[in-house]
């Protein structure tokens, strides 16, 4: 916690201080102990920050002459909210308008939020942990709760995120959908085309649009902090399928900023990226099939050296599957001795790929571990910072404009051969003058393609 300087204090004489016009009774166990209702007493953070914090009290008369009470906190943080102003968030990524949306008999944390950043959860300490309920599509359902597994990177296990049924409706839904632009693949690499990464061993498709794929994209906006759900700021919903021995190697999620004539990456200036990754997994594991951050401690604090680990491994006879010296048997030496997470159904983790100023979080270095016993089923939702690439007009100072048309309807578009052998059916990008493999179409079948995917 931090004392106020001079400087600020000379602002803070006018707006901020303790009042005691009003004392009301609060039953404390037991104990009738005095609480002045006419101000709020915050501690205010910088946004995902727990540690350099302002604590103050907020006068009602200052309430009451502004409708937004950012107006009042920004002062505090400079550099952070000019010169766009802040927005205020809870801990828990509900938005605080007015001074009412404050507890009056308690001392709030909050966090200021500048305005063209998304709130980003505070990581607290490794094992905090809190139950929210207000989460529309799961009131009266199942509770779920915020563990903090790593502070960094930023990670976070969300317990009951969603249903068994819903996990069942994922998986189901994907093991049907013949559409060959959306079925299950050898994972690949590359923002277009389709190309094979033998350090990829896993399956994926994506399930953009059916109802439950939907949902858990809107609860993802909801939890974050999102105050509307932006089609143009989500990727599709990627389903994965590990099937025994196969894996996903340690990558980034975000793009890599300059290598896009027609898209700005840079999430630190004007551009948007990949922002924060919500990680489903729709079955347990019998063993394996962890997600694993190499670059942070295993759980218990211990960062055994990668030559070691792989020695353990080996006399545990982990890898005898594995050829030795190979990138599967690295992997699950770092599995078993970084943080790595354990699949379990209902359950997701939240990470964030970029720090709270929007550069990238170099520690949220991630990878699917060998599935060792078993079957695992995932699905990543990948949330953007701002609109994403293929929803966006590049202006000539950088900054983006998104083109989506509000309230537009995806349509399927289904392409029928009479008469063509061999026909395959391309997407041809006129920006990037690129053409992307869709599928193949038989004589006398048709191909039905998902228009926004």
């Amino acid at each position: 916690m931090h004392f106020l300087t001079a400087a600020v204090w000379v602002f803070l004489a006018a707006h901020i201080g303790v009042v005691t016009s009003e004392l009301v009774c609060e039953d404390v166990n037991g104990v009738c102990v005095e609480s002045d209702s006419g101000s709020r007493k915050v501690n205010v953070f910088p946004n995902g920050n727990h540690e350099e914090g302002l604590h103050f009290v907020l006068k009602e008369e200052d309430c009451a002459r502004v409708e937004d009470v950012s107006s009042l906190l920004a002062p505090l943080f400079p550099e952070l909210c000019q010169p766009k102003g802040c927005k205020l968030y809870n801990a828990i990524g509900q938005r605080w308008r007015s001074c009412a949306d404050l507890p009056v008999l308690e001392e709030a944390m909050v966090f200021l939020v500048p305005e063209h950043r998304p709130f980003m959860w505070p990581s607290i300490e490794v094992g905090h942990a809190v139950t929210i309920d207000h989460i529309d599509d799961l009131i009266g359902q199942q509770n779920l709760t915020v563990e903090t597994l790593s502070t960094s990177p930023r990670v976070f296990r969300l317990h009951n995120f969603f249903t068994a049924e819903e996990a069942d409706m994922l998986v189901n839904h994907m093991l049907k959908n013949k559409d060959e632009s959306e079925r299950l693949k050898r994972s690949s690499v590359g923002a277009t085309g389709y190309t094979v990464n033998s350090e990829r061993t896993s399956e994926n498709g994506f399930d953009n649009f059916s109802p439950v794929a939907m949902a858990l994209k809107r609860r993802s906006f909801e939890l974050l902090g999102f105050e509307e759900y932006k089609e143009s700021w989500v990727d599709g919903l990627q389903v994965l399928r590990y099937n025994l021995s196969t894996a996903y190697n340690p990558h980034m999620d975000p793009f890599p900023v300059g290598e896009d004539q027609y898209h700005n990456y840079d999430s630190a200036g004007k551009g948007s990226n990949r922002y924060a990754t919500i990680l489903l997994y729709m079955t347990d594991v019998e063993e394996g099939g962890e997600t694993v951050f190499p670059k942070a401690p295993a759980a218990d604090g211990s960062m055994m050296p990668l030559a070691q680990a792989v020695d353990d491994v080996r006399e545990r006879k982990l890898v005898e599957m594995f050829e030795r010296r190979s990138w599967q048997e690295r992997m699950v030496a770092e599995c078993q001795h970084r943080l790595a997470v354990k699949p379990k159904k209902g359950d997701a983790i939240l990470f964030y790929s970029q720090n709270p100023d929007g550069t990238v979080d170099e520690n949220s270095l991630h990878g699917g571990c060998p599935v060792l016993s078993g079957t695992k089923w995932a699905a990543n939702i990948w949330i953007w910072n701002g609109p994403r690439v293929g929803y966006t007009k590049l202006l000539e100072d950088g900054s983006l404009i998104d083109t989506l048309v509000p309230d537009e309807q995806p349509f399927v578009a289904v392409f029928h051969n009479m008469d063509v052998p061999g026909a395959e059916l391309l997407w041809h990008d006129n920006w990037r003058d690129t053409d992307s493999f869709i599928g193949k179409i038989d004589i006398g079948k048709d191909l039905r393609v998902n228009t926004r995917s």
